[in-house]
C-alpha cells in the first residue's frame, strides 16, 4: 500500500495479489457449474495425458472467469467508498 499526496490531497493506491489452486477455482466455479458435469469432466481430463492441454484451457477461463468477477466486486466496493465519501464531503469546500 502506498499513499502519495496530490494537490488535492492524496492518492491511496493498495495492490492485492491472490494465488489460486485448481481447488480453488472450482470451489468458486458459479452454482451452476458446481454440479458433477463439470467436476466430473476436469477429473476424467487428468486421467488422459492427451488431454493436458484441455485441462490448461479449462484452468484458464476459470481464471478469466474468477477475474472478471472480482474485478466487478472490487469496483462495486470501490464506487461505495467514493459515494459515501462524496456524501459525507458534499458540503466541504
Amino acid at each position: 500500500m502506498t499513499v502519495e499526496p496530490t494537490g488535492s490531497g492524496c492518492r491511496l493506491t493498495q495492490r492485492e495479489v491472490l494465488e489460486v489452486t485448481p481447488e480453488t477455482l472450482d470451489a468458486l466455479e458459479p452454482p451452476e457449474a458446481k454440479g458433477g458435469l463439470f467436476r466430473e469432466v476436469v477429473r476424467l481430463v487428468r486421467l488422459f495425458p492427451g488431454t493436458r492441454q484441455l485441462e490448461s484451457e479449462i484452468r484458464a477461463h476459470q481464471r478469466e472467469r474468477l477475474k472478471r468477477r472480482l474485478t466487478r466486486e472490487l469496483q462495486a466496493w470501490l464506487d461505495a467508498i467514493k459515494a459515501y465519501i462524496e456524501t459525507q464531503h458534499s458540503g466541504v469546500v
